[in-house]
């Protein structure tokens, strides 16, 4: 249980943050406050628990997206902003595949090396509120989305290609946004999620749709630069990793198929153009 005394100075921190805040520079609200549309690379690196399967490799795609930082009360700027903001991220790409199939009958473990299609997709939305302190803006907020991972590895013997993982998102994070000038903003952001309702199917078929929950952290770095009245472009960095809890054993055709406890991380760059409203 955190300790009382401890809940007590967080709350006594957090009141005096806000009471010293003021509304977003108009730097900061014009580099949140856009719609915009990115390129980027992603690098995809998955292990499955005590060997056995991995895969690596690149995935380029494209995301689009909004977000918005208003002042809460306009005429007043001793006061908090509202934040909120939501995107889509999809990539695909050829992964290198390295595994194994177990076949019952044989009960012999096949080392395989193959060519996994990999198609990713994310979505998050944000909700939050902002405090500019030092023109400093600090942004907690709360997020939810659902990401998955299309996993296309054709093999000769037999075919895995429509294995399909999903899961929802849910959790919270924090975002720091640094003027640096007139019209270039830094930012940071850290996230702490989790992934919850997961499942697998192959071809259709439900195969352990009851993963539980597990963690996903997210670190982001980027900069905004305004090159015109509206117009804005941008570029950053994230990583991310997540696991997946993985399934019971299931009998496919003369296999036995499961989906172990897996480590997934990501990184990527994003870079693109937003329109300031």
């Amino acid at each position: 249980m955190f300790p009382r005394h401890a809940s007590f100075a967080l709350g006594t921190i957090l009141l005096a943050v806000a009471h010293a805040a003021q509304a977003a520079t108009p730097t900061v609200l014009d580099a949140e406050t856009s719609v915009y549309l990115d390129a980027n690379m992603m690098q995809t690196q998955y292990q499955v628990h005590g060997g056995g399967q991995s895969e690596n490799g690149f995935a380029p795609g494209f995301g689009v997206g909004a977000s918005a930082l208003l002042p809460t009360h306009p005429n007043n700027p001793n006061n908090v902003d509202f934040y909120t903001a939501l995107d889509y991220q999809f990539n695909a790409g050829n992964l290198s595949y390295n595994g194994g199939l177990f076949n019952t009958q044989t009960q012999v473990t096949t080392s395989i090396s193959a060519t996994e299609r990999a198609v990713f997709q994310r979505i998050e939305a944000r909700i939050g509120a902002g405090f500019q302190t030092g023109g400093v803006e600090i942004i907690p907020f709360f997020a939810a989305g659902y990401q998955s991972w299309n996993r296309n590895v054709d093999i000769t013997d037999v075919s895995i290609s429509g294995d399909f993982y999903h899961a929802a998102l849910l959790g919270f994070g924090g975002k720091l946004d640094v003027p640096v000038g007139d019209t270039l903003v830094a930012s940071g952001s850290a996230e702490v999620l989790g992934l919850v309702g997961g499942g697998v199917t192959i071809n259709n078929q439900d195969f352990g749709h009851s993963m539980g929950a597990t963690p996903e952290e997210r670190l982001e770095f980027g900069l905004d630069d305004a090159v015109g009245a509206h117009f804005h472009l941008f570029a950053k960095g994230y990583w991310e990793q997540f696991n997946y809890a993985g399934t019971q054993p299931v009998s496919y055709g003369i296999y036995s198929l499961s989906r172990p406890f897996s480590t997934t991380s990501q990184y990527g760059v994003n870079i693109g153009a937003g329109y300031t409203f």
